[in-house]
């Protein structure tokens, strides 16, 4: 599902970062970021207050595609039905 969320990354070796968080799926996301991170590390993405911890699975120039660690963390159920998106605090924005 197309979002257009912004995100905090924190990593293990980068610190915090900004991004931008363009789809997401009940597996995982693709986050726009400048952040360099190396395959297979464990991120979490905070995101409307909540922390949800992933690995990055995928390297592009322009961001990581990432897959949720364990169960779907609440706040990524709430996007992917975005009826239910505002009792989460999120606002979801479709792109055309």
């Amino acid at each position: 599902m197309t979002v257009d969320l912004a995100v905090r990354l924190r990593s293990p070796v980068g610190g915090i970062a900004t991004g931008q968080m363009v789809d997401v799926s009940r597996s995982g996301a693709f986050i726009r970021t400048e952040l360099g991170l190396e395959f297979a590390v464990r991120i979490d993405i905070l995101l409307s207050g909540d922390e949800v911890p992933a690995f990055v699975v995928r390297n592009a120039s322009d961001g990581v595609g990432v897959e949720w660690c364990g169960a779907v963390p609440d706040v990524i159920t709430a996007l992917v039905r975005p009826s239910k998106a505002q009792h989460h605090g999120v606002t979801v924005t479709r792109r055309s």
